[in-house]
């Protein structure tokens, strides 16, 4: 009775194993599946960062930018009459760059310049899709969001 409780033991221990060795690398293959794709977007020049559950966030179409996100910072050069509660604008990509330093994320860097201000972006994107965006306006204080690539 002792034996065949141990043998059931260990029977269950290495279905587990194994198991566990399977669904290891079922998402290994899903992690390599994601990563392709967030190069292949990061690399096209064509992506989305949503920021918030509002559908705010950016969205980088070749060389143009649609930034919709909230800002809380202090501004100091900004046009009168523009809220500092936001940033919604549009306007064209300059100084695009992708580099890969690590073997977990792209790093972004570019400018936009609109009539209001110059925002210098630098954004990673992680492998998972996680993303952070900071962000250096000329006029204002500078500010940072995480967001989630749209895949």
């Amino acid at each position: 009775m002792k034996r065949t409780s141990l043998i059931f033991a260990l029977v269950g221990i290495m279905v587990m194993m194994l198991t566990a060795c399977g669904s290891n690398k079922a998402n290994s293959a899903q992690a390599e599946l994601t990563k392709q794709r967030v190069q292949q977007l990061v690399g096209s020049r064509e992506f989305t960062i949503m920021v918030d559950n509002a559908g705010r966030g950016v969205i980088l179409k070749r060389d143009h930018m649609v930034c919709n996100m909230t800002y809380e910072g202090d501004g100091t050069e900004v046009a009168y009459g523009n809220s500092f509660k936001s940033l919604n604008f549009n306007g064209p990509v300059s100084d695009y760059n992708v580099t890969y330093p690590k073997d977990k994320k792209a790093d972004i860097t570019f400018t936009v310049n609109t009539n209001d201000d110059e925002f210098k972006f630098h954004i990673e994107v992680f492998y998972n899709g996680k993303a952070f965006i900071d962000v250096n306006p000329r006029g204002r204080s500078a500010f940072h969001h995480s967001g989630v690539l749209v895949m």
